[in-house]
């Protein structure tokens, strides 16, 4: 495995590929490892995207999103409540 992949080691991806993508280096490294039982092929960028092909060649793009929400709501009997709210998916 290490041979295959010993081309991305220190290069230009885009001398490699004509648009280097996370789903464009699963492509390219599916290809090349042509392992035997290989269900899947993750491709991580980033921590929060990546993308993932498939074993019939159906690439997954996925993305992780981090919302934050500021709430400021007036209460009657209270001065003002401020409230952060926030979720990571």
């Amino acid at each position: 495995m290490t041979e295959q992949v010993a081309a991305l080691n220190y290069c230009d991806l885009n001398e490699i590929m004509p648009l280097p993508n996370d789903a464009a280096l699963a492509m390219w490294l599916r290809e090349r490892l042509a392992l035997p039982g290989l269900v899947q092929l993750g491709v991580d960028s980033t921590a929060d995207q990546g993308a993932v092909v498939s074993e019939r060649g159906e690439i997954e793009l996925w993305r992780r999103w981090r919302f934050e929400a500021r709430i400021v709501a007036e209460c009657s009997g209270w001065a003002s409540m401020r409230t952060n709210a926030r979720s990571w998916f």
